[in-house]
This record gives C-alpha cells, structure tokens and sequence, in this order.
C-alpha cells in the first residue's frame, strides 16, 4: 500500500508542478529563414561588461550567405534607439557553430528590444527578413521575455488527469483511514 502511495504522490507532484523549459537559444522564424541567437556569456550578460550576441542563420531554401546580406542588428531600450550597425562575418577564434557574433555592452538591467533584419545585396538569392527577440539584462530573472508566458493555460488533458490524480489520492487517504477504523475497532 505504501508503493501506491508513493507512486500517487509523485504522479500528482509531477503534474501539479510541470517542469520549466530551459532554453539558451532562441529561434524566430521569417518565411524560410530561421535565426537563431545566443547571447554570451550564458545568456546572462553583466551591464557595462561586453556581451556577444551569436546570430545563426538557417535558409531552408539554401540561398542565404552572411557575405551577401544587407544584414542590420538594432537594439532598442524603451522605444529608444541605442545600437544600430550592420553584421559582418566574424570569425571566431574557436571552432563554433554560430555564423557571427555581434559585440555589445548593455548599460544597465532593463528590457531590450533585438532585431535582426537582412536584405540580398543582389536580387534573387534569398528572401528578405526580419526577427526579433525582448530580451532581459537581470541577473535575477534574464534573458528572452515571452509575451504568451502570461496566457498560458493547462491542457484540458492536464486538467483531467490532475483532477484524476486528486481522486486516487482521495480515494487512497480514504481507503487508508478505513482499513485503520476496520483493525481499531476489532
């Protein structure tokens, strides 16, 4: 009886307290084009301190080169402007993944606005695009800001069986307590 119970408790600790999704990198997607960006260090930069922000960019169609994008990455701080300046191919010094990386200083916690936006230098080699991420310079709570967090509802599946969990459970107290009332009073 004792596994059952405990068998209980973790299925309803399991579904009362869903486990977070951890993420280090954050995909936007425009049309074919996919980007994906990596703020280092650990998605946690320090104000005044320099940050990278990695940018790596997918094209289903397998026509986008950073050599031949307009490419333009914009950080803005409460409507206002403070970075604007074009991507180049930076290699790194250690062998990477990402395609280049932006240096930056954050000046102080707050919310950021990114975007990256890339237009073909010459026509017909891959379709424009724009993506953009809110992201958080606070050591406390940091990095992308998701606007659908707060709107978020359980599934009606998660709902029903967390209200089947909180039956078994009941059902196993009562069949406890009885089974205890049953021996007492022998």
């Amino acid at each position: 009886m004792s596994k059952v119970f405990l068998f209980v408790l973790f299925l309803s600790l399991f579904l009362f307290f869903p486990f977070q999704e951890a993420q280090a990198h954050f995909t936007e997607i425009d049309g074919s084009i996919s980007v994906t960006m990596h703020v280092d260090p650990n998605d946690n930069p320090k104000p005044g301190k320099q940050a990278n922000l990695y940018f790596l960019v997918v094209d289903k169609a397998k026509k986008f080169s950073l050599n031949k994008c307009n490419c333009v990455v914009t950080i803005n701080e409460k409507d206002k402007q403070i970075f604007k300046q074009k991507v180049i191919d930076r290699k790194n010094a250690h062998a990477t993944i990402w395609g280049t990386y932006q240096p930056f200083v954050f000046p102080k916690n707050d919310l950021y606005h990114i975007v990256l936006s890339g237009k073909p230098v010459s026509q017909n080699t891959f379709q424009p695009f724009s993506v953009s991420w809110d992201f958080r310079v606070d050591p406390h709570n940091p990095g992308i800001v998701d606007d659908d967090e707060d709107k978020k509802q359980p599934s009606d599946i998660q709902t029903l069986l967390s209200a089947l969990v909180v039956v078994i459970v009941g059902v196993v107290f009562i069949g406890i307590f009885i089974k205890k009332q049953v021996f007492v009073s022998d």
